[in-house]
């Protein structure tokens, strides 16, 4: 069985959501939204909310954070071919954070994403690393039919479009 996580991984915090019918659910900690204890105990309580069994269970990680890279415990097992869509994380972003850019490094090729966001709409350049794991695909996702020039084209109009009435 797959399941798919998303991480936002901050200064002071981390928060989880888990891929459930189609959407991203927040998972609490202790009744909250961010596991703020030791980083050193974060894996051990997302196994345990989780309910995570090793070896039977493969895992489509996504990990923004605002460190240029993230590493992955090597005893999970990643998916092969990641289905995560710049646009969903792109969705994502608007919705839940405040920041404005986001950072892809892929196969020595490197690509920011400006994201249009309604919470910053100052000019700060705040920006988000995309790390993901298997780390080599997400730009040419087997699920991607566009390819990502046109995607942030698309965000960026789509988002223009429903703003411009706004004042």
């Amino acid at each position: 069985m797959i399941y798919k996580y998303l991480f936002l991984i901050l200064d002071d915090y981390i928060k989880t959501y888990s891929y459930r019918n189609g959407e991203l659910e927040l998972t609490k900690y202790k009744g909250g939204e961010k596991f703020t204890d030791e980083r050193k105990l974060f894996w051990s309580w997302w196994e345990n909310v989780t309910s995570y069994m090793e070896d039977s269970v493969r895992v489509d990680f996504c990990f923004l954070s605002t460190k240029k890279e993230y590493s992955l415990p090597s005893k999970y097992l990643p998916v092969e071919y990641s289905s995560w869509e710049i646009g969903e994380v792109s969705n994502f972003i608007i919705q839940n954070t405040k920041y404005n850019t986001l950072m892809i490094y892929e196969n020595g090729r490197e690509k920011e994403i400006k994201i249009p966001n309604k919470i910053n709409l100052s000019n700060n350049n705040s920006k988000l690393y995309l790390s993901h794991f298997p780390p080599n695909n997400i730009m040419n996702s087997k699920n991607c039919s566009v390819n990502l020039e046109d995607k942030e084209d698309i965000i960026i109009n789509y988002y223009r479009e429903k703003t411009k009435n706004i004042k």
